[in-house]
This record gives structure tokens, sequence and C-alpha cells, in this order.
């Protein structure tokens, strides 16, 4: 249940809108939904506008109806002949602004803020099609770093957007960052906004259990029969999954044979058929986890029982697998397992004999995973802040982490996990000490509630959100009059960019 001081009510009430891309599974979505539930409880009108939303694939808040969840733009492409991306999610994001405007001036909503996040082309339309609103802009990182630059093409491609990217940022009235690490890569990717000091507010996590779930998240007990270590990220190469599945196979030539039996590995994160990457390096992990020889080929004769979309078992052919997906394989597990009500077109859960793979989970299901394992790997390198270290420390699980980043920040190296070189061989000894050491797990997941519980809070995160909202609503003509020196070059170079793009498909098309 909500707190007291969740429950108040804001003495001032706003009418609040997020401008999000895509409202699944992730970090960035668990943070605007905790931003749009916490305010809500708050007592402010709270609207969420994203391109694409699917309620069998998004967090339990946006479905309970504590906030409105609006879809505009879905039928506009992520991605031209497999790449221009980039393209896209603006085109996207740009739609999201105007659908704000519309809602504004056909509908008569009125917002007094709009947060955007992760796409800033927004803020320059926000502040000219709505200039009563106040627009702030939430920065995970800056898009440009997240960018491979493989070829001077790309590096070409890429520069007008990067150059837009900082430009439309700089105008928004606030900035705010997910951690100090953040805050410094800001200000030194973004040499021209100097003048904006980010405000750091850091990502909460839920210290209640999930209601839905009729259970608990309960601290380790001592005496069990299994170690169960669990890596929860979505499928993507920058991740750096396969850091935690190399770790386990060097387990094995530290831990005696005996303890070694006892460990399994699950790797679970977001998982998108629409997303090629995902698909990918699913398979990717696959192939390693095999190099490695932590998934043995398991065979039944008379066929696998396997389960069906109506959730009956099916018999297949006899064949030599990699993975097991019948429902008593994953219970063995992770006990008290139930598949999802709408099962995709895909096996969720795949066992193999150390190690085990989950494609996308509902939040009942996190709860579980959290609940059967011992400890988190979380395996990011220079993540900007990371939810999950927070998410496992409120579930009494320590987190092992790599030493950069957001974990420098949210992670108590001794005290409620160990952060790392982002090797296998720190990974794996760090690994065998929570194995070896029966009282340490659970004496750092104790640690680690305590420290969510005191700094981490989704209370004391509504709470600073809800005053900067109200502050920059406040002060949000001074400031703009103060500040309004500052930008113009920011206006300026912005007409440039738009005045070039369609003058350089005007060219293009006559030289055709």
């Amino acid at each position: 249940m909500p707190t007291n001081s969740e429950q108040s009510v804001s003495p001032s009430k706003l009418k609040i809108c997020f401008l999000h891309p895509d409202l699944g599974l992730g970090g960035a979505e668990r943070l605007i939904v905790d931003a749009a539930a916490g305010l809500s409880l708050r007592g402010h009108s709270v609207s969420v506008f994203t391109n694409h939303y699917e309620s069998g694939r998004s967090f339990a808040e946006t479905r309970d109806g504590s906030f409105r969840v609006r879809t505009s733009g879905e039928w506009i492409p992520r991605s031209l002949f497999g790449g221009l991306h980039i393209l896209c999610s603006n085109v996207q994001n740009a739609w999201l602004a105007l659908s704000v405007a519309a809602s504004c001036h056909l509908f008569g909503d009125t917002f007094d803020v709009a947060v955007c996040d992760q796409v800033s082309l927004s803020v320059p339309l926000l502040r000219l099609l709505l200039p009563s609103t106040a627009v702030v802009f939430y920065c995970h990182f800056p898009d440009q770093l997240l960018s491979k630059r493989t070829s001077i093409i790309k590096n070409l491609y890429r520069a007008p957007f990067d150059l837009l990217e900082e430009v439309t940022t700089g105008l928004a009235d606030i900035i705010v960052v997910n951690s100090e690490f953040t805050s410094r890569t800001f200000l030194s990717t973004f040499s021209r906004l100097g003048f904006h000091s980010p405000k750091v507010l850091y990502p909460c996590v839920s210290i209640h259990p999930v209601t839905a779930a009729a259970r608990s998240v309960k601290p380790i007990e001592e005496k069990t029969d299994k170690v169960v270590f669990l890596s929860i990220n979505r499928f993507e190469r920058k991740k750096s999954i396969d850091l935690a599945i190399r770790a386990m196979g060097l387990l094995r030539n530290i831990l005696p044979e005996a303890d070694f039996d006892r460990v399994h590995l699950i790797i679970a994160g977001g998982y998108d058929l629409r997303v090629t990457e995902n698909v990918e390096h699913h398979k990717e992990l696959i192939g390693v986890a095999r190099d490695m020889g932590l998934v043995n080929p398991l065979s039944k004769k008379g066929g696998v029982r396997r389960h069906s979309s109506s959730g009956s078992l099916s018999s297949t052919t006899p064949t030599e697998l990699d993975f097991k997906s019948d429902l008593l394989c994953i219970q063995s597990i992770i006990p008290g397992w139930s598949p999802l009500v709408d099962h995709p077109k895909y096996d969720q859960a795949q066992v193999g004999s150390k190690v085990t793979f989950i494609r996308s989970f509902t939040d009942v299901q996190k709860s579980d995973l959290l609940r059967v394992c011992s400890a988190v790997i979380y395996t990011p390198q220079n993540e900007h802040f990371g939810i999950v270290p927070l998410e496992c420390a409120a579930a009494r699980r320590p987190v092992i982490a790599c030493n950069s980043g957001g974990p420098l920040e949210s992670v108590l190296q001794g005290k409620t996990g160990f952060l790392c070189e982002p090797t296998p061989e720190a990974f794996a000894t760090a690994m065998a000490s929570l194995v070896t050491k029966t009282d340490l797990a659970v004496k750092m997941g104790t640690e680690g509630r305590l420290h969510v519980e005191k700094s981490f809070s989704r209370d004391n995160f509504s709470a600073v959100l809800e005053g900067i909202l109200l502050n920059i609503k406040k002060t949000l003509w001074a400031t703009r009059r103060f500040r309004c020196l500052e930008r113009l070059h920011l206006f300026i170079i912005l007409f440039a960019l738009l005045a070039v793009f369609p003058m350089s498909l005007m060219l293009l098309k006559s030289s055709i």
C-alpha cells in the first residue's frame, strides 16, 4: 500500500503530460511510469502520450487507471529500409508534440507542464505551439553517445541529428538528469549548453510488494539447495549480458563440483519481435552459453512436452534440444512460475542445464524471479544509472555490477553488493563469494533494502519531482526572460537546420 505521504494531495494541482516514444518494458519506461503514477497519487492530473503501447507488454501501473495513456503515431515506421532509425524517431516525436498541441487547441485540454524524454525535437514544438506550458526534458543519457559510428557515411548522416539533439534539448525550460554521472556527461557532450545546470533526480523503485502476486519477496533462507543468479536486461548488445554467461562458465573452475552443481543462471529481459537486435542477440547469447558448456543437449524419447498458446501441453517430434520449455521443468528452477496468459509467438522460458532464458516478463513474474534468486548480476558498462540494482536491493538481494556509471551512485561496495571490473574473472570471483559464504547474501540484501528505503523510494522521488515542476511553473516567464539571449543562438541554429533540410531534398531531387 502507498505510504500516507504518497497519498497526500498537493496544495497546488498541476495538469501534466509526458511524451515518451514506446511505453514498453525498460528502465526509461519504468521511470516515466513511476513519475506519472507518483504525481497522480499526489493529486495531479497526468496523461502520457506515446507512439506505441501494448497492455500485455507494459508495467501494471499503465493499466490501473491512475493516469491516462494516449497512443498517437503508431503508423509511423520505426525504420526505413532497415535503417534511418534516428530520422523515424524524430518524426514520431514531432507527431507526439503535434498530438499534444491538437488535444489542447481542439479539445480544450490544457497542460501546465510537459515532460519529454529520450527524443528532444518535441521541445521547441511544444514551446511554439503551447507557449504557456513549461517544458521539462529528462535526459537519461545523450542519445548521440548511444549510437555506434562505424563509417564516415554514418558520421555524416548522424552529424545534423547530433546538432539537432543539442539545440532542441537546450531549448527546454529546465533539464533533469538521472545521476551525477549523466550530469557530467551531459555538460561535456553539449558544449553549447553551459548555461544549463541540470538537476539530478535519481530514479526510484517501489518498496511495496506486487499486490497482484499475492506474495512478497522474502529474505533468502540460509538453507537452500540452489544458488540462482539473475540477470535482468533488454536483449541488447550494449548491455553486455554475455559477461554474466562467461562468468558463469569460469565459476566451474573456481567452485568445488558439489557447489557448482547447485548454481544456476537466469537471463531475463525485454524481448520484442519487432526489434531485430532483440531477436539476433538472444540467439548470440545462446551461442555463448553453448560455447561455455552451460547448455547441455536435452532429449526425450517420444517427444518433448511443450506449452501451446492455449496453455495445454502438446507433443513435438522427438529431437535433441538445447532447452526444455515444459512447465514442470521451468518450475524446478522457478517454483510457482506461471506462463503468460497471452502467450507470445515463442517459448517465453527456455530451461537449459545451467542457464535459463526468459524472454519478457510481467511484474508478477519479475517478483517470482527476484524471489528465487540469490543475487542479481548487472552487466552494462558506463550505464547512465540503471534501475535494476535498486529493484534487487528493494527485494533484499545483493547485486554484482560494473564499477562504472550509475551503479557507483546506487551500490554500496561491500555492503549492498560488489562493484567489479567488467571482466568474467572479476564477476566470477564475486559470484563465488556469495556461493561459499552462506550468510553474505542475506546480510547484503538486508543492507540493500535499508539503503533503498532511505534514498530511492517512490515517495522521495515523487516529492522532489513535484517540487521541480511546481517551481518551474511558478517561475516560467521570469526564467524565459532571463535566458532569452542565452538561447538566441540555439534558435538561430535550429532555424538554419530546418531550412537546410528541405533545400537538401530539393537539390537531391533535381540531381536525379
